[in-house]
């Protein structure tokens, strides 16, 4: 990421290909576990969701189902099927004066990529890891991790010991056991001479 693209480096040689260029400022960018999907949003232009195919470049768009002034924290579901992410919209009062702010959960789902919100209120969560079908984990403002249940909406506390679980990584493919099979093996590491 270059800050006006997605460059994507292929680590046996070397090669760089573009993902996307010439699409102004990205963030929220996150790959599906399944690395067929990228989500991600644009920081100036298109005012929603866009979920690209890895393999056909085909991007599907789902406008934000709110007026939205911020969204982030895309997080996948296991199954690459569903995403999860945080939402800022404005709070106004009957003058039309901004009034705060509400923070909205909101999961879209494949394959038009639906968005409903989960959760909306006044303090701000956002989605780090879809470690399993209907939970969510997030992090607080302040830094607490919450758990959110995707049926009810309900956030609870959690706490982690050292980092939050995340969804098991997708098998190897063929190219990458291959070509990891031809390195050569690692040399011992020697002890440090002793005094």
């Amino acid at each position: 990421m270059d800050g006006s693209g997605l460059l994507k480096l292929n680590l046996a040689d070397g090669a760089v290909t573009a993902v996307l260029l010439g699409k102004g400022r990205l963030y929220a960018l996150a790959l599906s576990p399944d690395e067929t999907q990228l989500a991600y949003v644009e920081c100036a232009g298109w005012q929603g969701l866009i979920v690209r195919d890895m393999q056909t470049s085909q991007e599907a768009r789902s406008q934000w189902a709110e007026a939205a002034q911020l969204a982030s924290g895309i997080v996948w579901s296991p199954t690459s099927d569903a995403v999860v992410f945080s939402m800022q919209a404005a709070l106004v009062d009957a003058q039309g004066v901004l009034a705060g702010w509400r923070f909205l959960l909101v999961r879209a789902d494949w394959p038009a990529w639906t968005q409903t919100t989960v959760n909306d209120g006044r303090e701000y969560y956002r989605p780090i890891a879809w470690p399993e079908a209907n939970r969510v984990l997030l992090r607080s403002y302040d830094e607490q991790f919450w758990q959110l249940a995707l049926d009810t909406g309900k956030l609870t506390p959690t706490t982690f010991s050292v980092s939050p679980p995340v969804a098991t990584p997708p098998a190897p493919r063929k190219s990458c056991a291959s070509s990891s099979a031809a390195r050569p093996a690692r040399p011992p590491r020697a002890s440090p001479p002793k005094a």
